[in-house]
């Protein structure tokens, strides 16, 4: 710990002891758990070290962690959040995965980003770039708000501070919030699945329970899962309903269409298009623009991506402005079968909050 700050002490500057504080013109001693920074006592995470061959895990916590790598080869795995389920309901868009190995020269601090799954309150968002739901019951509607992406940073601070979203080198997309409605003809839509270099688009209207659309019933809106280098756009046809996803987070729910009945886009590189409470007829097919899409994802060095510069600018390759890239990329969709986060085996999607290990190789 540095040592202690220069504080006034009844109009006389003295330097307090590591591992105090000035309260009131008293020093008095920090509790385990707090530190010191300018005389001010701050609670932290303390960094977290990789040990060799042995896999560290983080789930959600809705803060940051800091993770220092020394010298070696990392695998690095990364989940998305679902979006959210619906009350009353089990459906949900599930989230992605990305993995790579990340080779290292020098220690290097990460900042690990684990997203929060959606949720079905009002106004609710899933922490790290869930787009917003509006209005969650409604005469028998029920929606909810799109999941958090999980990301790997190279510069820490609050989840949406902009410096700290272009620092990303690993993103895995989220899910985006899902519909469903009770009135008696029980139709829904899943919300766009955690995406790999496009997020997951959506059925827009009709019961879809295998998350797979049915042409007889649903509508498919290919524009609204975020891409490599725009965020999703909800689209009936050629007009826009719902706001557009944004680099690091869904669009939230429309709020010019009373009654806001309407679901979050997922969160991500860019983050799928909100939802609206509106239709349309699109090729002889009753179609509603309610549910979110799903966020994209992001692998430094992999094939397909576009890294952005320090300024936001996008390089159009995969190779982030810190030079780090990762081999051995592995990107999936949330519709698709990947790795078990918390057990043993394969599952299809994260069904849950986000997730993310890393092993020494």
């Amino acid at each position: 710990m540095p040592k202690g700050a220069l504080v006034e002490v009844n109009g006389v500057a003295r330097q307090l002891k590591t591992g105090y504080v000035e309260v009131g013109g008293v020093a008095r001693k920090l509790k385990a758990g707090y530190i010191e920074a300018n005389g001010v006592a701050h609670t932290f995470w303390p960094p977290v070290t990789i040990p060799p061959f042995e896999p560290v895990e983080f789930d959600y916590t809705g803060a940051p962690r800091e993770v220092v790598l020394p010298p070696g080869r990392y695998r690095i795995e990364c989940w998305g959040a679902r979006g959210g389920i619906p009350a009353g309901t089990t459906i949900m868009a599930k989230g992605g995965y990305t993995s790579g190995i990340l080779t290292l020269s020098q220690p290097v601090t990460l900042y690990i980003y684990v997203g929060e799954a959606g949720n079905n309150t009002a106004n609710s968002v899933g922490w790290n770039g869930g787009g917003m739901c509006g209005t969650v019951s409604w005469w028998g509607n029920r929606v909810s708000s799109g999941g958090g992406a999980t990301d790997i940073r190279l510069v820490g601070g609050a989840w949406d501070n902009a410096v700290s979203l272009r620092s990303r080198i690993m993103v895995a997309g989220a899910g985006g919030g899902s519909y469903y409605n009770f009135d008696g003809t029980n139709t829904g839509g899943y919300g766009g699945v955690g995406g790999n270099l496009n997020g997951g688009v959506i059925s827009t209207y009709g019961w879809s329970p295998t998350g797979v659309d049915n042409a007889t019933l649903c509508t498919v809106n290919t524009d609204i899962g975020g891409k490599q280098n725009a965020g999703g756009v909800n689209r009936l046809g050629t007009t826009t309903y719902g706001n557009p996803g944004v680099f690091g987070r869904g669009g939230h729910f429309n709020q010019v269409n009373s009654p806001f009945i309407a679901a979050g886009g997922g969160g991500g590189w860019y983050g799928g298009g909100g939802g609206a409470h509106a239709s349309a007829t699109i090729g002889g097919v009753f179609a509603l623009a309610v549910t979110g899409g799903g966020g994209s994802s992001f692998i430094s060095g992999h094939a397909g991506c576009n890294a952005v510069n320090e300024d936001g600018t996008h390089r159009n390759n995969p190779t982030h402005y810190s030079n780090l890239v990762f081999t051995e990329t592995i990107m999936i969709d949330g519709r698709n079968s990947m790795p078990n986060p918390r057990g043993a085996g394969n599952i299809v999607g994260n069904s849950g909050h986000g997730f993310v290990r890393i092993t020494g190789v």
